[in-house]
């Protein structure tokens, strides 16, 4: 196994802990907050942003440097473009997660409703924040299947 295989192993595998952990967020957890009672939702906010970060936030970093030793290392029979779109799948994340859904985390707590409180302006974030959210489900998946197409291209070489 050469050292390029061995990376791709471990994208791969940190790639597709990404894909649950997004699918459990999307279908689980976002719809549970809908059945928080307001006056405990700023507490359940807090706890699970604060523990979002170590759930997420590690693997998701991992997963982008995999991408880009991927790009040095190219695993054989793997064309370049294959890992390109790889990276790019991942920094577009990165970007979509501070512009959109990072921030509106963030903001949930807040607006015109009470400190801590799920209010009508909250609501509506809240609902946005659910409704979006389909895209990065969709692009976390989109780079498992990539990395999985990738390492079974790969190992087909051997």
């Amino acid at each position: 196994m050469t050292r390029a295989q061995q990376i791709l192993l471990a994208t791969l595998a940190v790639s597709w802990y990404n894909v649950a952990v997004i699918w459990l967020m999307q279908v689980l957890i976002y719809p549970s907050w809908a059945f928080i009672p307001t006056a405990d939702f700023g507490d359940a906010q807090s706890y699970h942003f604060v523990r979002l970060f170590l759930v997420v936030f590690p693997q998701a970093a991992l997963a982008t440097l995999g991408a880009l030793a991927l790009l040095r290392r190219r695993p054989p029979g793997i064309p370049k473009a294959a890992l390109w779109l790889g990276l790019g799948i991942q920094l577009f994340l990165w970007i979509l997660t501070a512009l959109l859904w990072g921030r509106w985390q963030g903001q949930i707590a807040l607006g015109d409703a009470p400190p801590g409180s799920l209010g009508l302006a909250n609501t509506e974030l809240y609902h946005l924040l659910v409704v979006t959210h389909w895209l990065r489900v969709a692009l976390i998946t989109a780079y498992g299947i990539l990395v999985f197409w990738v390492a079974y291209r790969s190992f087909g070489h051997l």
